[in-house]
């Protein structure tokens, strides 16, 4: 997927990461070596006019030849998750964004 920019529902704004990525704790079991950890994973993001979006990416196996993807949807959220997470969401662009909004 081609990287894209979350734009805000509300205001057309771009959204920045906003907060640390959260996950739920549901315990999984995973073949040897890989990674099948179905939890969702979420991001905060946020606008410069304070509105604000929850963002959920789906798992994928990291393991050369294995196709192994979680699920698309699931019961503690509305709508589908993302494959990838929008730019500008590395931790440094979301330190830069809050220090931007705060002054």
């Amino acid at each position: 997927m081609s990287p894209w920019v979350l734009v805000c529902e509300e205001c057309g704004e771009p959204m920045n990461v906003y907060g640390p990525e959260m996950s739920t704790l549901v315990g999984f079991i995973s073949p040897p070596g890989h990674n099948h950890d179905d939890n969702c994973v979420h991001r905060t993001y946020r606008c410069k006019n304070n509105h604000t979006k929850q963002v959920y990416k789906r798992n994928k196996c990291t393991v050369e030849g294995c196709d192994w993807v979680g699920k698309e949807e699931c019961w503690c959220h509305l709508g589908k998750k993302f494959d990838e997470w929008p730019v500008g969401t590395k931790a440094s662009d979301a330190l830069k964004f809050f220090q931007e909004t705060v002054r």
